[in-house]
């Protein structure tokens, strides 16, 4: 009878939540889902309406779109993993911008529009090893020279 009682609470995982304040937005972390939250005001809503259009396209290399809220300017997405840079050391990240290259030049490609805030915290890598980005506050028409990391300006 114990045994029972053991292996029903091992299995009974409890869903894991992390909060990340960001500077014009909150981001809650579940197992399965990201919830982002933009703030009330029109730069808010603003950055809601850019990242909300690329959603909504669909692409293969972007979470998918669970719901969204235009009211609360809340999007829920479907999680698929974790960013590069919490998962390998700065020396080992250097294999995946090749490959950052390639999706960015696909992302101008399929969208027209440049992510100009691309790193490896907004590069998401699922266990199958498949790349997808996050973040699209900043994208524009336009190349942003928005960057202070090395990394990032060798995409260009």
């Amino acid at each position: 009878m114990k045994s029972k009682r053991r292996t029903k609470r091992r299995y009974n995982k409890k869903k894991k939540k992390k909060t990340l304040k960001r500077a014009g937005s909150l981001v809650i972390i579940t197992n399965t889902r990201v919830i982002k939250r933009f703030n009330k005001s029109p730069k808010g809503k603003q950055k809601f309406n850019k990242e909300l259009s690329i959603y909504k396209k669909g692409l293969s290399y972007v979470p998918k779109l669970i719901s969204f809220n235009p009211d609360n300017l809340e999007i829920v997405m479907k999680n698929v993993g974790v960013s590069i840079k919490d998962k390998y050391k700065p020396t080992d990240r250097k294999k995946y911008l090749i490959d950052m290259k390639q999706l960015h030049k696909r992302f101008l490609k399929d969208t027209g529009y440049y992510h100009n805030d691309v790193r490896y915290q907004n590069t998401l890598l699922d266990r199958k090893g498949r790349l997808y980005f996050i973040d699209f506050e900043k994208i524009d028409k336009k190349l942003k020279d928005t960057f202070n990391y090395k990394y990032a300006r060798q995409l260009y």
